[in-house]
């Protein structure tokens, strides 16, 4: 027997297995739906309703899952206005299973900064000072990742500066 009539062989039990499975489904339905037809008016009616109620649960679960937007570099991100000698920065965290390489942070799609890698589990600080060109603080707005993983946007925004 040739490998092609074994494939067929296999395929044709397959098949056969499935529209057996499907009969034997379809009969067990019909079975308890003969049952179920058999039942008192009001006992139906309870079944009714605790489907819709069930379903009407279901629906609400469904429509009221908070709907976060995703997060595929499982960064974090934080606008912080550092001391005299740090200044003014985003720290970025790498909280994603693997290390960040050729990695380039873009403030407002024109400000860049360019490092070779973030390794998973550390943070970077994105100095405004250091991005070409720097960027004030107050005219911060997002920031675009690209790395070898993807590429992601984050919204930021510095709070009011400190008095």
């Amino acid at each position: 027997m040739t490998a092609e009539s074994k494939a067929q062989v296999a395929v044709d039990a397959a098949k056969r297995a499935a529209q057996e499975a499907m009969h034997s489904a379809k009969d067990f339905a019909q079975k308890e739906a003969q049952v179920f037809a058999a039942q008192p008016k009001f006992f139906r009616y309870r079944v009714y309703i605790i489907a819709a109620y069930a379903a009407l649960i279901g629906l609400t679960v469904l429509t009221m899952i908070p709907r976060t937007p995703r997060n595929r570099l499982n960064a974090y991100v934080l606008a912080a206005r550092g001391d005299f000698i740090l200044g003014t920065y985003i720290l970025v965290r790498n909280d994603s299973h693997g290390d960040w390489h050729d990695v380039t942070f873009v403030v407002n799609g024109s400000h860049t900064l360019k490092t070779d890698w973030v390794v998973r589990g550390q943070s970077f600080p994105v100095k405004l000072k250091e991005l070409s060109p720097p960027i004030d603080p107050n005219e911060v707005r997002d920031i675009r990742i690209d790395c070898s993983r993807g590429t992601e946007q984050y919204d930021v925004t510095y709070g009011a500066p400190p008095p």
